[in-house]
């Protein structure tokens, strides 16, 4: 199936498909005219059919964004190019695959966070965030209210210091 006769790349076509990008008629010929071949590089690639159907789609997709802005040059392989496109396509398919495969250590972090120790700590470091927030905004509300002149940092700073160790967002 790879190695089916494609018929001539048509400048017509290609054409259409850029000033209208939306020419459902022009999409359904371009679809018949190169899907085929695009579906037949990844089974050639050894994608199951399933798989070389979705990677197909992918590329039809992508050249629907694609066209709107290529410049078909006669005196260069537009199949070539397609293929180039439709190669990335695979091959970013099988590397996501590959990746959903191997874990990339999701697992252990997984087995980690469902410990009792790991758990408690991010309750307990997701409290404090929480809290310190939680002052922030209060003290935000406080000064909006108050005169300039009642707004004294060293206060507000001593409390803070003794209550959430560190200054107010935006205090420096």
């Amino acid at each position: 199936m790879a190695n089916e006769p494609t018929p001539p790349t048509s400048p017509t076509l290609l054409g259409r498909l850029k000033r209208v990008p939306t020419d459902e008629t022009a999409w359904a010929d371009f679809a018949e005219r190169y899907g085929r071949k695009i579906y037949g590089w990844c089974r050639w690639w050894r994608l199951q059919e399933a798989d070389a159907e979705d990677v197909t789609q992918q590329v039809l997709v992508k050249l629907a964004w694609q066209m709107r802005t290529f410049a078909y040059d006669p005196s260069r392989s537009f199949r070539a190019w397609l293929k180039t496109v439709t190669h990335h396509a695979w091959r970013d398919f099988v590397d996501s695959r590959q990746r959903r495969e191997a874990g990339g250590g999701d697992n252990q972090v997984l087995e980690l966070l469902k410990t009792v120790e790991a758990r408690d700590q991010l309750v307990a470091d997701l409290d404090e965030e929480f809290a310190r927030d939680l002052l922030d905004e209060a003290m935000a509300r406080v000064q909006a209210r108050v005169q300039p002149h009642t707004w004294t940092r060293s206060a507000f700073w001593h409390w803070t210091e003794c209550r959430a160790r560190r200054p107010p967002s935006g205090w420096t």
